[in-house]
């Protein structure tokens, strides 16, 4: 496995050479700082661009062309880390090697570009019936999260956690500005992503780096000049007491999350500790301490699961309980959180790190695994994978310990099933 970077200025190209798969994968990302009315257009854009183009109108052109051309798969994708916005247009293909068509890297590189670069625009508009159908997409999704209670009780959790909009974003938020957005407005968006935008380009599989760079200077056409630093991290303030809150709801369960901040973590703690704590809290199947807790010894709780969220410093823990549990899950959930600090068994961390080696071994299973084992190197600053082979062997039980201790509990967001709709089944 081999990596290469090449800056030319208006973007960078970074080829992941490995051939042990039979695929290779090209993502165009654009990145910008985050802003909530071009996060809702560039979601779309992630779609419309990906389903029409002058020389493809219609995406079952653009299938059919897959089809005949080994094409794996090719769709956009839109995230937020921290204060930077990412789009991305990833197309999966064939290896070339397997292919007879000597020129078939070139074509798969031009069918990429040419479908960002030339979309249908007609009065500065989008394609009518592209721009509708999409957006009525869009928003039939986002409304039908009314109905979900984990998305509801994890979205109002996080507006009760913090006021920091690039933390708490949702498009759920951004229905009636998807709403009221014209096909012109959304071709403003789209000029603007071209314009404004930092580009780096990831190539993957067993391709030449040399023959690569040379086919993507040749149909990069994209007339960009901005450059955004890629600061992923950003804070939410720590609560001397935390802020609890009940709702209710006509829900068949209850639903609980608690949020606590992360305080001043190092590189060595946020990459090689934090799994370990993880594993152990509530990770590791039915030996972990949630686990054992709210579901084995008090049959409270239907799920629960761990999440922490490296950009934003701050670890989610969400569960779904029987109606009039929740107080009691809330206090078996804080005693977990403290036993980490002090109580941990030997069988616990054993465990936690034959798991942690196991997951390690998972980051080269697949292309897209590589390929997101660089993107932490390049965008997050992460270890390569030779030296977390090594480093997660330096973690220490005091290292989970002195991690635990940074914990804060900032927000307990419970929404609150009802009983008399529970007893009617």
């Amino acid at each position: 496995m081999k990596f290469k970077k090449y800056d030319h200025g208006k973007y960078n190209l970074h080829v992941i050479e490995v051939d042990t798969f039979r695929s290779c994968g090209i993502e165009i990302i654009f990145r910008s700082l985050f802003d909530s009315k071009k996060a809702a257009a560039y979601s779309l854009l992630c779609d419309i661009l990906t389903d029409q183009c002058k020389k493809y109108p219609t995406r079952k052109y653009i299938s059919r062309h897959m089809e005949e051309s080994y094409i794996l798969d090719f769709y956009g994708s839109f995230n937020i880390n921290g204060k930077v916005m990412s789009t991305s247009i990833v197309c999966d293909y064939v290896d070339p090697k397997y292919i007879k068509d000597k020129n078939y890297l070139e074509k798969t590189v031009e069918f990429v570009f040419d479908v960002i670069t030339n979309p249908i625009v007609t009065d500065n508009g989008f394609d009518e019936k592209t721009f509708k159908m999409i957006k009525e997409r869009h928003i039939k999704s986002l409304m039908g999260l009314d109905g979900n209670n984990r998305f509801l009780s994890s979205d109002n959790a996080q507006k009760n956690f913090t006021k920091n909009p690039a933390i708490r974003f949702h498009l759920h938020d951004m229905i009636d500005f998807i709403n009221n957005l014209t096909k012109e407005e959304l071709y403003s968006y789209y000029q603007d992503l071209i314009k404004e935008s930092s580009v780096d380009i990831f190539v993957s599989g067993s391709t030449d780096a040399i023959k690569v760079n040379e086919i993507i200077k040749k149909y990069y056409s994209i007339n960009n000049s901005n450059y955004v630093k890629y600061n992923h991290l950003t804070y939410a303030k720590n609560r001397f007491i935390p802020k609890t809150k009940f709702k209710k709801s006509s829900f068949k369960q209850s639903s609980l999350v608690m949020i606590y901040n992360v305080n001043c973590l190092t590189m060595f703690e946020r990459e090689f500790v934090m799994p370990y704590y993880l594993n152990i809290i509530n990770n590791n199947g039915l030996s972990s301490k949630l686990y054992q807790n709210l579901r084995e010894k008090n049959s409270l709780c239907y799920n629960v699961n761990t999440t922490y969220f490296n950009s934003g410093n701050y670890l989610v823990i969400k569960s779904t309980l029987n109606v009039g549990k929740e107080r009691k899950a809330i206090r078996l959930v804080k005693k977990a959180v403290k036993d980490m600090k002090n109580n941990i068994t030997d069988k616990e961390f054993v465990g936690a790190y034959y798991n942690y080696q196991s997951s390690l071994k998972g980051m080269l299973d697949s292309l897209s695994a590589i390929s997101r084992l660089y993107f932490n190197i390049y965008y997050g600053g992460f270890s390569d994978y030779n030296t977390k082979l090594k480093s997660f062997k330096k973690v220490t039980l005091s290292d989970v310990y002195k991690l635990a201790n940074k914990l804060r509990l900032n927000t307990v967001y419970v929404l609150k099933g009802d009983i008399n709709e529970r007893n009617q089944d």
